[in-house]
């Protein structure tokens, strides 16, 4: 079931014709899974921007580590994104941009570029 935040992203990508999974999980090669709120692709880093409703320390060094920028937002306060979506991202905290990338994370939901 997706979260407030992952279902907005929904709705946006829709709107502004972004790719967005709600919920996604990201496995690393150690088999850890990580849940977050949703992924935009093509958005933000190499692999995508991943979106945490909850600030998790571990999952920001997940996500960099696999490529990925992350971002944590609430969404309480939107009814539905539609394009306020990318305004969503530039006013999250804990914003990262990284740009390595781990090829041996796996990309299921976005696929690699």
């Amino acid at each position: 079931m997706n979260s407030h935040l992952g279902q907005s992203w929904i709705e946006a990508g829709e709107d502004l014709g972004l790719r967005v999974v709600a919920p996604f999980v990201l496995t690393t090669n150690a088999g850890e899974s990580h849940t977050y709120d949703a992924v935009v692709c093509d958005f933000g880093s190499r692999q995508g921007m991943l979106l945490m409703e909850k600030w998790d320390e571990s999952k920001a060094r997940v996500a960099t580590a696999g490529g990925y920028g992350y971002t944590c937002m609430d969404a309480s306060q939107y009814k539905r994104c539609s394009s306020a979506g990318v305004g969503l991202v530039r006013r999250g905290v804990g914003t990262s941009m990284a740009m390595t990338s781990n090829p041996s994370f796996q990309r299921t939901a976005c696929g690699g570029r």
